[in-house]
């Protein structure tokens, strides 16, 4: 028995950052500039606010002596940005959009006149000049309208990344960016990175939110800010939607299935019919203001969460069976498990013209036959040469099985093949996981306690059930022992809180905590069932049904018995990484400088436990009934 645990693992990180514009929090964005009169000097004391227009949510921030203003920690998204002060014209700018971990510069020149004057702008397209960052932006008009691979049973945001973007490769596991090694770059999701303790964090394999509750992101690479001193090359930071002060929803259906897809031509041509297989990909989202109705006593609502709190859920569904054949394996016949080998003997059944032909004679000048099986309990001696006297008919007789093999055949018994022929009679399926399922569910709230206190929290819930088999072949279905067939339910578990004080025009607070779970729990169908005690298999100390394996000979057949060359899985295995992080940051704006402090704290914790083979693995070869002298002509693996 395997049994490992890694112990847990810490980080600390403290920066001090002295620049004169930062990039946001997280997943958070920021708008920063400068407010100028029409003769270019800066105005101290002007009033800026950022309107969500979304949410109608304020954010508020006053200029320093140098004219400098700074809104950090903005949720993305189109803000209206106005700037007053007494003796000028308000300015207005319609349209800022602020999108994932971006800042948006936004200067203002105002003009002389009365403050309840107007000078209205729309905002153009924003080239960022504050962060030495590259990368792409893509902003959440564009998730939604391009397409994302379809992957695992699901649309992969993983598959988005690096099939889609420039300078990231790589697929639904792995990737790199920037030339990076694998792993090396960190996935953010609400301002907080995944913590794959497992993969060193650069994956989200398995452990991704629905993509349609994702509003945009970011993939970050250069010089990142020193907040990120975690990731060697570069980050991918996603941002998931929020609910706004209008209710809005939807639902969608993705199915495939063997009716709507091509056949190929070359099958097409031999007249094979197209291959079983459906998928179903599923789900709903709903957001908008949070409104609890009075109930019974009619009346106004027990809250109105229109401008201050507001939701946003989804949920997202898989699936999918895929039963293409595309190889096969070979199974025992019905009178092979009885003990009748004569089969082996006969051409036209084992394809091959010399079975039941004479190959020569043993040392009491006996014929050997081709696919004769022989008594083991008779070997002996004659002058230099062994001799074993051959079962008569080839029918091996149910008295001389052992109790064991009896039982297994009795309590998990191995199917019947489909096909009446000797070899490849039992088709197998191409894919590694032939079942496949998805449950994923998420909700994310924001609420607004007053101008200085804002908070977002956010948890997602899957879990990703399905059947597997060793080295991607798939023998029969489970229902007996002898399959290798084996259950794998990978779950995932995000949890984020964060929370926003502005203590004052140039002094923010932004707090954050994250939990992340990932379990991986593999086992066989049939484990823990004390296996070796029903079939009377002594000094074992496993439960599980032991491994069997026959392997074949090149004469009698040109391959092993049973699929992936065994029955029974001998599987069992745990994995669960749990990983914990602190995020607190401190911005504080004076002149035309933007200081900024902030510490990370990361607590790894990973558990591995491999339970091992325990119930062992039996190999059984042609040589236990072959006559010595005549290896790939004579004996059988699975007698």
């Amino acid at each position: 028995m395997k049994s490992q645990m890694k112990s847990a693992a810490y980080g600390l990180c403290i920066v001090l950052c002295v620049f004169t514009a930062a990039a946001g929090q997280g997943e958070r964005g920021a708008i920063t500039g400068v407010v100028r009169d029409a003769s270019g000097a800066f105005i101290p004391e002007v009033t800026v606010t950022a309107t969500n227009v979304a949410t109608n949510v304020e954010s508020t921030a006053k200029t320093t002596d140098a004219g400098v203003y700074r809104l950090s920690s903005v949720e993305p998204g189109t803000y209206r940005l106005s700037s007053s002060t007494s003796g000028f014209k308000t300015g207005i700018v319609e349209g800022v959009t602020v999108g994932v971990a971006q800042t948006a510069t936004i200067d203002f020149s105002l003009e002389v006149g009365q403050i309840g004057e107007t000078v209205t702008v729309t905002a153009e397209s924003l080239i960022e000049t504050s962060t030495s960052e590259v990368g792409r932006y893509v902003s959440a008009n564009e998730f939604q309208s391009w397409p994302i691979p379809v992957a695992d049973g699901l649309r992969q945001l993983q598959s988005f990344i690096f099939r889609s973007l420039p300078g990231a490769v790589g697929g639904e596991f792995q990737g790199s960016i920037n030339g990076g090694q694998f792993y090396s770059h960190e996935i953010l999701v609400e301002g907080i990175s995944l913590g794959r303790y497992d993969l060193s964090g650069g994956s989200m394999n398995e452990f991704t939110p629905s993509a349609d509750a994702t509003s945009e992101f970011r993939l970050q690479a250069g010089t990142l800010s020193a907040q990120y001193g975690n990731t060697q090359t570069s980050m991918a930071n996603f941002g998931m939607k929020s609910g706004t002060n209008e209710f809005h929803g939807s639902a969608y259906h993705y199915l495939q299935n063997e009716a709507l897809n091509a056949n190929a031509s070359t099958a097409n041509f031999s007249g094979v019919k197209r291959q079983p297989f459906k998928l179903n990909n599923f789900g709903g989202t709903l957001g908008g203001p949070v409104f609890l109705p009075r109930f019974g006593q009619g009346g106004p609502a027990l809250y109105k969460g229109k401008d201050k709190t507001f939701f946003f859920v989804f949920y997202e569904g898989t699936r999918q069976r895929n039963f293409r054949s595309t190889s096969f394996t070979t199974l025992p016949t019905v009178a092979m498990k009885q003990g009748d080998f004569s089969a082996l003997l006969n051409p036209a059944f084992t394809g091959n013209s010399r079975s039941g032909t004479q190959i020569g004679v043993d040392a009491l000048n006996r014929s050997v036959i081709f696919g004769q099986l022989y008594d083991p309990r008779t070997t002996r001696r004659v002058g230099t040469s062994v001799v074993r006297d051959p079962f008569p008919g080839n029918i091996i007789p149910q008295s001389q099985w052992s109790a064991v093999s009896a039982n297994v055949l009795r309590l998990a018994p191995i199917p019947d093949p489909i096909f009446p022929t000797f070899l490849s009679n039992y088709p197998t399926l191409g894919s590694g996981q032939p079942v496949f399922g998805l449950d994923n569910i998420g909700v994310k709230i924001n609420h607004v306690f007053n101008e200085r206190h804002k908070f977002s929290t956010f948890y997602n819930w899957n879990t990703r059930p399905r059947d597997n088999s060793p080295g991607g072949r798939y023998g029969p279905r489970p229902g007996s022992a002898t399959s290798v067939f084996q259950f794998q339910e990978v779950g995932g578990r995000m949890a984020r809180i964060s929370e926003d004080w502005t203590i004052s025009s140039t002094k923010l607070n932004h707090f954050a905590f994250g939990f992340n779970r990932f379990i991986n729990p593999n086992n066989s169908a049939f484990v823990d069932e004390d296996w070796p005690q029903q079939i009377g298999l002594q000094g074992v100390p496993g439960t599980h049904f032991p491994r069997l394996r026959f392997r074949g000979t090149a004469g009698i057949m040109g391959g092993n018995i049973g699929a992936a060359g065994q029955f029974g899985s001998a599987t069992a295995g745990f994995s669960a990484s749990d990983s914990f992080i602190f995020v607190d940051d401190f911005t504080y704006l004076r002149g035309p400088h933007t200081f900024r402090v902030g510490t990370e704290i990361r607590r790894y914790r990973y558990n591995d436990r491999g339970r091992g083979n325990t119930s062992g693995t039996f190999e059984f070869r042609s040589q236990q009934t072959e006559l010595p002298g005549f290896a790939n002509s004579t004996g059988f693996a699975f007698a």
